[in-house]
């Protein structure tokens, strides 16, 4: 079963989707009016596939290196398409962007999210700080808030166990504009989180504007364009930022062994990564959460899973 990547989702690249029970469509040099045809079906198929419940979270823990515990996760979407298989929550963005089903998809993973932090504390699991992924227009959106009261009161979560992750690009030289909307997510109650936070290093002092609980540090990004040394600075200049801020630091896409060195002898102790743990299904992450809480071996500086 082949999957969906990025290229095949971006009309502007080509697309490849069929509805349900017809021939797939594919095309390279696609005119504009077959582009959102295309699209039109695929966000059609989504929309129903929501009701009949082929979205799903996959949890990618945060782990804290200096007692090997889990201190968080990040919910990522997925869409278990019945024909092309599965559905990255990056190709899933790609293909939603821009439109209406940006919020129909946030609204649900909200929910999502709640019922399953319940599910897992009826099972007498600590409920997992969880962030959750928006993008401006989701962020914007005017019936977002009243979603997360509604998913907090149904659910009995409490609002600090939420955060919502927002990329630094959407913040930078428009911050005012975005300033109220987060004010308003954040008397919910829930965090907020500047995602890639530093890839400008000339906006280092705008989140001492917003509401924001705690910032993650793009590792990618840093160790593409920067050696060691460089890296080792950055790391060093955002931690102090966010400790005389009082603001959380997660090292987000830690890859290698360097890079989590690095950064724990920098004092960076939250990471998340590919190298420290993929992300995983509800029921795996459920069974993580039971072995780590139960175990006092220490699971710092070495991996969860391959």
């Amino acid at each position: 079963m082949m999957q969906f990547g990025e290229k095949h989702l971006a009309a502007n690249q080509g697309a490849r989707i069929g509805k349900r029970g017809g021939p797939a469509m594919e095309s390279n040099n696609i005119n504009t009016a077959a582009e959102e045809f295309i699209l039109k079906c695929a966000q059609d198929e989504l929309n129903s596939s929501i009701e009949v419940g082929e979205l799903r979270l996959r949890y990618q823990p945060q782990i804290n290196m200096g007692n090997g515990k889990i201190s968080g996760v990040e919910a990522l979407i997925q869409w278990a398409h019945p024909e092309f298989g599965i559905v990255s929550h990056s190709a899933l963005a790609a293909l939603i962007g821009g439109t209406a089903m940006e919020k129909v998809v946030s609204e649900w993973a909200v929910r999502q999210a709640c019922a399953n932090l319940r599910s897992m504390s009826r099972l007498g699991l600590p409920a997992i700080h969880t962030t959750i992924r928006l993008s401006a227009r989701q962020l914007m959106s005017q019936n977002l808030a009243g979603c997360v009261r509604e998913s907090l009161l149904e659910t009995g979560i409490q609002p600090e166990k939420i955060e919502f992750g927002v990329a630094e690009s959407m913040l930078l030289g428009n911050y005012q504009a975005m300033a109220p909307a987060l004010q308003k997510l954040a008397d919910t109650g829930v965090g907020i989180a500047i995602r890639d936070f530093g890839s400008d290093r000339s906006g280092l002092s705008y989140p001492k504007h917003l509401p924001v609980t705690a910032i993650w540090i793009d590792c990618p990004f840093f160790w593409r364009f920067a050696n060691e040394r460089d890296a080792a600075e950055i790391v060093i200049s955002v931690k102090s930022l966010a400790e005389n801020l009082g603001l959380n630091v997660v090292a987000w896409g830690v890859e290698r062994a360097s890079q989590m060195m690095l950064l724990y002898n920098e004092g960076c102790d939250v990471m998340q990564g590919n190298y420290l743990c993929r992300p995983l299904q509800i029921d795996p992450f459920t069974d993580l959460v039971k072995q780590i809480g139960s175990t006092t071996q220490s699971i710092s500086h070495g991996r969860l899973n391959s």
